[in-house]
């Protein structure tokens, strides 16, 4: 496994898979999203068509979202954002991991 750190705006990333973390509905974005409104934006849509929840370890996946240099887009539920910390990012991240392997996907960001 390869991990790389990076600083890029999450519109900006060229992945396969663009792996975001929501939360439930009182505050469903975390701070990195107002560096990429056209992320945030999908987000905002899908969310409101009840698509995702933002329930713990929750996945939808979207092809092509528009706006981000990303080929897939992945949605992961983390719960409460007071609740978040390590543990559920790396549950979370898990998540992701197992939904993109089963999927033979095996980059992404």
């Amino acid at each position: 496994m390869e991990i790389e750190l990076t600083y890029q705006a999450p519109g900006e990333l060229e992945t396969e898979a663009l792996a975001v973390v929501v939360f439930d509905k009182e505050k469903p974005f975390g701070p990195r999203t107002e560096k990429a409104p056209a992320l945030r934006k999908f987000l905002q849509g899908v969310i409101e068509a009840g698509e995702v929840t933002g329930k713990p370890c929750e996945t939808a996946l979207f092809h092509r979202p528009e706006g981000l240099k990303a080929r897939r887009l992945l949605v992961v539920g983390a719960g409460k954002s007071e609740r978040f910390g390590p543990v559920e990012l790396r549950r979370a991240a898990g998540a992701a991991a197992r939904f993109l392997r089963s999927r033979s996907i095996s980059e992404f960001a």
